[in-house]
């Protein structure tokens, strides 16, 4: 097993070091376990990313990007184009 060094602000040792005495392990060991829980995790996601779908598969790899629409009702502005006036209107402000 290799020996590395890492730097830490302070505030980020007391923190690990709190939650290390939390589960009653030592700092080591509890920086070891979360460092490989990220890691497990982390590999998950990227494996999930690359590995492609059947149907992706079948389509050259790429799958399509959908998006479901939804009625977000009706609009109460004339017009979006000012932003400002928009956000002013939603947060109560009336300086016209």
């Amino acid at each position: 097993m290799r020996c590395i060094e890492i730097q830490a602000d302070d505030d980020m040792i007391r923190a690990l070091e709190h939650l290390a005495v939390g589960e009653s392990k030592s700092l080591e060991a509890f920086v070891k376990e979360v460092l490989a829980r990220y890691l497990k995790v982390r590999g998950r996601a990227r494996a999930s990313r690359e590995r492609p779908s059947a149907r992706s598969a079948e389509r050259g790899g790429a799958e399509p990007y959908r998006i479901r629409p939804i009625s977000a009702g009706r609009c109460y502005f004339d017009s979006l184009d000012n932003v400002a006036d928009v956000l002013a209107a939603a947060e109560g402000e009336d300086y016209r």
